[in-house]
């Protein structure tokens, strides 16, 4: 059995679905409405082509806390990261991001390890193209993407795949499972989280909290 199929009962129980399912709901709708405003609004500004916010160098480490490690004094402490990174570390302009020290990262492959080259891209949803255009743009002026020139042949070349954010916003990922098997990789084994679930004690609150938290870790 490759897959694992959960019932609608199950499923409105865990929070996982609403009961309009399989249809949007309204609040749902609003939501992602908003959210992709919000991309779009933030980014037309991070995006422009005129001069983008320079980037601070980071500060160096502090040598203590601004304030007494207490619980009240949590959103003081936030509050002073955000700030005291803003410009640096929590910057998001299009500005070129600062080089790392050291030798450049390099992919460990199986000797004789055969590359696998996709042509076809994942259509990225029309309500997200402008989106996801718009990102795409200023990655390659901050300098963590490059263009590669044209008829340059692809070696290697694997797909971008647009999910949906729990906001509404896009993420885009990267389909990697071709060249990982080409990795060397180290064992590192974890139990599945289905059998984590299975361990957690009958005690009808904490289970269902429990469930709950694993499963939307999973998701």
């Amino acid at each position: 059995m490759e897959d694992v199929f959960v019932g609608f009962a199950p499923r409105k129980a865990l929070e996982m679905a609403t009961a309009e399912f399989p249809e949007a709901s309204a609040s749902d709708i609003d939501q992602q409405s908003d959210a992709t405003k919000g991309v779009i609004g933030s980014n037309s500004m991070e995006t422009s082509k005129d001069k983008p916010a320079e980037r601070e160098p980071p500060l160096n480490k502090p040598d203590h806390i601004p304030f007494e490690p207490t619980l009240e004094n949590i959103p003081c402490t936030e509050n002073w990261f955000r700030h005291a990174f803003a410009k640096s570390a929590f910057s998001v302009t299009a500005a070129p991001m600062p080089s790392m020290q050291g030798p450049k990262m390099k992919i460990h492959l199986h000797p004789g390890a055969t590359l696998k080259t996709v042509h076809t891209q994942i259509p990225v949803p029309f309500h997200w193209e402008k989106v996801v255009k718009e990102l795409l743009d200023r990655d390659v002026r901050s300098g963590v993407l490059e263009k590669v020139p044209e008829g340059t042949p692809s070696r290697c070349c694997t797909c971008m795949a647009v999910v949906q954010k729990r906001d509404g916003t896009p993420r885009r990922t990267v389909d990697l499972q071709s060249l990982n098997r080409e990795c060397l990789r180290e064992t590192h084994y974890i139990q599945a989280p289905f059998h984590l679930v299975n361990q957690i004690p009958p005690t009808p609150t904490k289970r269902c909290w429990m469930q709950k938290m694993v499963i939307r870790q999973w998701s």
